[in-house]
């Protein structure tokens, strides 16, 4: 029988990595948890950032290499895929972390291997329907339609997400915002 590769999903904090977790197929999904603030790698010297402890452990994770030594077919997931929080501090870890990529494991880019969820910014109930949207402007204009019947609140974390939102909103590709990474 051939074993299928996994999906690796890579999460901010133990908090996001516990609700992601709760909500995964263990059999098509694994989760990786950063903790703490990743390294700038365009400040750190390639010394350094081979010896951060958050670095290592991750090419440990992925299992292909790094930097010239990257060789996509060692990859041990059939993608790599960044759920970063849909705050300001998210966005700064995802830029932290893509920078990682791009300068160490730029061949898993080119080979089309990374992706980022476009994690939902709101969590919206209107006329007993639930959703989730991803940005201001989208919210924007569902109040311009009705205001008075739609309740929402702004999400920080993807510790906010239960586990079936997470199955849903996060995981489920067929779902799910998702913006492949592309090296240029």
């Amino acid at each position: 029988m051939i074993e299928t590769k996994k999906e690796l999903y890579i999460v901010e904090g133990l908090s996001a990595f516990s609700s992601l977790r709760q909500g995964i197929n263990k059999q098509a999904h694994d989760v990786h948890c950063i903790q703490g603030k990743f390294i700038n790698v365009h400040k750190a010297s390639s010394k350094a950032v081979r010896s951060n402890k958050q670095c290592e452990l991750l090419v440990e994770k992925l299992g292909c290499g790094f930097d010239h030594e990257c060789d996509p077919e060692l990859l041990r997931y059939s993608h790599i895929i960044i759920v970063p929080d849909p705050d300001f501090d998210g966005q700064h870890a995802l830029t932290l972390l893509i920078g990682f990529f791009q300068k160490y494991l730029g061949a898993l880019i080119e080979a089309g291997f990374l992706s980022v969820v476009n994690t939902p910014q709101f969590r919206v109930s209107r006329e007993g329907e639930n959703t989730t949207l991803c940005d201001r402007h989208q919210l924007q204009q569902l109040l311009a339609v009705d205001a008075d019947n739609t309740h929402y609140s702004e999400l920080k974390s993807v510790a906010q997400f239960n586990p079936p939102e997470c199955a849903r909103y996060l995981l489920d590709a067929r779902v799910r915002a998702r913006i492949i990474m592309t090296q240029e």
